[in-house]
């Protein structure tokens, strides 16, 4: 029911409210307080604000001294103590160390009405996303990829860039193959940067050969005593352990046969020319594993470059003396023998591999199309059945961005434990590199149209001031 006198009542003390408020305003000294403010560099290039906000009994904002800031200044401000803050456009990520923070500060009064003001500062925090941008390529590694359990998935016709990090680093990529196909792999081609060097060899396995215990099998050193060729003085006693270390580098249990039938080919640079390699697929898929290491020097020519895994590449060296008793139970010293492996020759560049296939093209079959990541263009969800970080997998969904600047961005709605289907495998398996943040999916099915596509993404980590979140750096078509 209408009742005039409640309304009046309400309007009433509107009035005096503002008539309050005006007083404030005019004969309250006004109380100015320091605003604080940041931005993510890389992730926004500005920032809308207002310093009054938290200020009281104040009618008017003045920005006093320079609006332009170290690393950005102030393009928009009127008297309420509205801003915009904006970065300039030559300070870009690397300009402030990963981890560390920077600050801008503009000074401003806030008078009243009488002409009493107060200062405050307002302080705008820097940082960085520690993501270094990567260059957007065909392919590219996932670190880490040092075990065949944590291949990266390659697709057929790509570019595949990658880095050994250390002398004993090995990196692992899988390759499905529908099958009916000849597939051609390429190691460092002509026209790569590291064309006719001799610093990386490519392995090409059967999975279903491949086990884990050839993989890790080591190749123990032998230490011995020069005299008598064993671990003893010539009268028998002990003098040392007989070995001297272990290792299980590629090249060296590709040399001592660890692998056997597992392995299929190889493009070692060590013998021959050809930097090529071709191998048959029949009928029904195959998985295959792809590896790169270093070579390693052989005792066939004196350490030249021709030198490169001729002869034995498990070489000897002298190692420190020992003591022992001689025949007439006099101590004396005996000289010692060792082995040992040498990197050679050993880079740090980048290599490249080129995969092409022949035949069908992977992952274009009807089970791969019910295995891989789905998207829904309608409702904008991506899901990820399985996502590999690091030792454990994942499922994950994603949410696309509206994005008016043309790129293709998600929000990371959930993550949770993988539920895994033992009829699918690995090559459906998207990875993500904690090095570069790059997140690779081998196949996303288009709920509506069909079609499928391969998708490399950069992954933003969540900070306290926005959510997780993804952009898409490439999309193939499959």
């Amino acid at each position: 029911m209408y009742k005039p006198k409640a309304l009046h009542l309400f309007i009433a003390s509107l009035f005096v409210h503002s008539a309050t408020v005006s007083a404030a305003k005019f004969w309250t000294s006004p109380d100015a307080r320091d605003d604080h403010a940041s931005i993510v560099i890389g992730v926004y290039d500005s920032f809308k604000g207002n310093v009054a906000n938290n200020d009281r009994f104040g009618a008017k904002v003045d920005f006093t001294g320079s609006t332009a800031g170290k690393y950005g200044y102030l393009t928009e401000f009127d008297e309420s103590g509205a801003y915009t803050y904006k970065i300039y456009d030559s300070v870009k990520s690397s300009t402030i160390p990963a981890g560390e923070t920077v600050v801008d500060t503009f000074n401003y009064t806030n008078s009243n009405f009488s002409n009493k003001s107060s200062s405050a500062k307002l302080i705008i925090s820097l940082s960085v996303v520690n993501v270094p941008k990567p260059k957007v390529m065909s392919d590219v590694e996932v670190e880490f990829n040092d075990r065949s359990r944590n291949a990266t998935p390659l697709n057929s016709g790509k570019n595949i860039l990658g880095h050994l990090h250390t002398s004993r680093d090995k990196d692992w990529y899988s390759l499905y193959s529908s099958g009916n196909e000849m597939i051609n792999l390429e190691l460092c081609p002509q026209d790569s940067a590291c064309f006719g060097k001799k610093s990386w060899v490519l392995y090409v396995f059967d999975s279903n050969k491949l086990t884990a215990a050839m993989e890790t099998r080591e190749y123990t050193f032998r230490h011995w005593v020069d005299e008598t060729g064993g671990r003893e003085d010539v009268l028998g006693n002990p003098l040392i352990s007989g070995t001297y270390g272990s290792s299980n580098h590629m090249y060296l249990a590709y040399r001592a046969g660890f692998f056997k039938d597992a392995l299929i080919g190889t493009i070692d640079p060590c013998f021959g020319t050809s930097n090529s390699l071709n191998i048959g697929v029949g009928f029904g898929p195959r998985n295959y594993l792809i590896a790169i290491s270093s070579p390693l020097l052989g005792n066939g020519n004196d350490g030249k470059d021709e030198g490169c895994g001729h002869g034995d590449v498990v070489l000897q060296k002298p190692a420190l003396p020992t003591t022992g008793l001689d025949k007439t139970g006099k101590i004396v010293s005996y000289s010692t023998t060792r082995e040992l492996i040498n990197v050679f020759p050993n880079s740090d560049d980048q290599y490249s591999v080129t995969i092409n296939g022949s035949g069908s093209h992977p992952l274009s079959t009807e089970d791969d199309m019910i295995s891989s990541s789905v998207f829904n263009p309608t409702t904008g969800d991506l899901y990820i059945p399985t996502v590999t970080v690091g030792e454990h997998i994942f499922q994950a969904r994603l949410k696309k961005q509206l994005s008016y600047s043309g790129e293709t961005k998600f929000s990371l709605l959930s993550m949770s434990d993988a539920i895994i289907n033992k009829s699918s495998v690995d090559y459906y398996r998207a990875t993500y590199s904690y090095g570069d943040n790059i997140v690779k999916i081998p196949r996303v099915t288009d709920q509506v149209t069909g079609q499928s596509s391969s998708m490399v993404l950069q992954y933003f980590p969540g900070t306290p001031y926005y959510s997780a979140w993804l952009k898409v750096l490439s999309q193939e078509p499959i």
